[in-house]
């Protein structure tokens, strides 16, 4: 059965009374709407409203989209419900790493000090540098005693032993460079 043009002059002179030919172009387009077959166009730019044609071309572009598929037919790769499911699975892959678990082995690395990397001074260019202990420093000042080389290049800048004296006895024992500050009690 083909589709008949619906009649649009109901309520005027001579058509209030619907006929068994308008009774059966109605069935008949109802029948047409239901059970004649259509193709709907996924290319098309969708439509959420609009003629049954716009609509169906609508869902089939937005079908299209979610799936990724070429088109709105065929078979998706998975359900939104299984993809759900696996997203939400604590290790939804066996031999992959949890969050907690990779979280748990980053903190135990941090805290390793047995230099588990073999990382050694040349590695982070410190080959040219001496390892000595250094004066140790607190608040911007030195906390240890520091004591100069005996020297007697006098015109050069350089640290000097300064060694404070109260004046009794004889003056303490001192090299070369050293200052004496004799002060009174």
């Amino acid at each position: 059965m083909a589709w008949d043009t619906p009649k649009t002059t109901w309520g005027q002179v001579g058509q209030t009374v619907p006929t068994t030919g308008d009774f059966n172009r109605i069935e008949g387009n109802i029948n047409y709407i239901e059970k004649e077959s259509r193709t709907p166009n996924q290319a098309d730019t969708p439509a959420a409203s609009g003629m049954l044609q716009k609509i169906l071309d609508f869902f089939a572009a937005q079908i299209k989209k979610i799936t990724g598929k070429s088109n709105w037919y065929d078979t998706p790769a998975t359900t939104l419900e299984a993809a759900k499911t696996h997203m939400d699975a604590p290790s939804p892959h066996s031999g992959h790493e949890t969050v907690a678990g990779a979280t748990a082995k980053v903190a135990a690395h941090a805290n390793l000090t047995n230099n588990p990397h073999g990382t050694t001074k040349t590695h982070v260019q410190l080959s040219n540098v001496d390892n000595v202990k250094q004066m140790p420093i607190a608040g911007g000042a030195f906390t240890g005693q520091a004591k100069a080389q005996n020297n007697t290049a006098y015109t050069t800048l350089q640290l000097r032993n300064i060694v404070l004296w109260d004046g009794s006895g004889s003056p303490p024992a001192t090299n070369n460079g050293d200052i004496i500050l004799e002060y009174e009690l």
